[in-house]
């Protein structure tokens, strides 16, 4: 990222990292929570 970017390409950069950063928070608690199924489910199983 050059500190003489033009303003536009600082605003696509600002939009695309906005509208990838709420699937990445929501892959993270889908990872989280089939881990903790998973974990429930062998304590379970034994």
């Amino acid at each position: 990222m050059f500190l003489g970017s033009s303003r536009a390409a600082t605003h696509r950069n600002a939009l695309t990292a906005q509208s990838k950063t709420p699937a990445m928070i929501a892959g993270v608690f889908a990872f989280g929570y089939q881990l903790s199924v998973l974990k429930h489910l062998t304590k379970y199983n034994k």
